[in-house]
């Protein structure tokens, strides 16, 4: 049996550790907070052991809950707040989440009732390096895995966001990047909106797994549907760095010449790699 695995991070807010907890047994994070071990040199701020529910994390996602310069778990953190504005979302109720005291009090008043969350904690990482692919992270394995398309020259904004707004099906137009060509598409279906005007959707293409959209991360309509299906307001979403190789040539080259592209393609596994 493998052991489960643990961060160390430094909490200045004793309710945020009791608010992750809470967080943690109705189901928005994928980890709880275990007692403080130590005090670091200022005292001002304590190590306490961050433990996974699962055997094997994915280091970008592990990577998510720590601040790179101090080490610090804030009441910022996106999956902290991914989670707290989930559950205000769901046990419908509005409050200030950067009160964690009052969180605290309302999580606990949930907690205590029963309350859960319908849709555990999921993850999704977004490959933009040829094949591109997308994953969902979920109950300590990866449950979903599809090709995709990100946007032309580079478009597709690096970083880690929350999915804001969701629809079945919306119009999406604009003007597509290096060009003066505009776009109207009145139907795209199973959009989850993660930055601006980037979203995840469903969209017909005849090949999939390199640079052709406008800025949006492009999936098989099917597989969108499936992706949809997992997801919700305010599921967290890291897009990774784009190939600056193939970002060397125009982008509507490799759709000319397919051959060559896809002879390129290899198969590639999420947990190997070290997403």
């Amino acid at each position: 049996i493998q052991a489960k695995v643990r961060t160390k991070v430094l909490i200045n807010d004793k309710y945020l550790v009791k608010n992750v907890n809470y967080l943690y047994k109705m189901g928005y994070l994928p980890f709880y907070i275990e007692e403080e071990t130590k005090t670091d040199a200022s005292a001002k701020n304590l190590y306490y052991t961050l433990v996974w529910d699962a055997n094997d994390v994915p280091p970008k996602l592990m990577q998510l809950v720590e601040d790179k310069k101090n080490n610090l778990f804030s009441k910022s953190n996106i999956l902290y707040k991914s989670a707290i504005l989930r559950f205000a979302k769901e046990y419908k109720i509005k409050f200030n989440f950067l009160n964690t005291s009052l969180s605290s009090i309302l999580l606990k008043e949930a907690y205590k009732s029963g309350f859960k969350t319908k849709k555990p904690f999921v993850w999704v990482y977004v490959d933009q390096h040829i094949p591109q692919k997308v994953y969902a992270w979920q109950n300590g394995k990866f449950v979903f895995e599809s090709p995709v398309n990100t946007g032309v020259m580079g478009t597709t904004n690096v970083g880690t966001y929350m999915v804001y707004l969701r629809f079945k099906k919306t119009e999406m137009k604009g003007t597509f990047p290096g060009s003066d060509k505009t776009y109207d598409d009145p139907d795209v279906p199973w959009v989850n909106y993660f930055y601006k005007g980037e979203a995840l959707h469903g969209f017909p293409r005849k090949r999939y797994g390199y640079p052709q959209s406008a800025g949006c991360v492009e999936l098989p309509i099917q597989n969108a549907k499936e992706l949809y299906k997992i997801l919700y307001k305010y599921a967290v979403v890291t897009v990774s760095n784009y190939d600056k190789t193939y970002l060397a040539t125009h982008p509507y080259k490799a759709a000319q010449n397919p051959a060559t592209q896809e002879a390129s393609f290899k198969v590639i596994n999420p947990l190997r790699l070290g997403f």
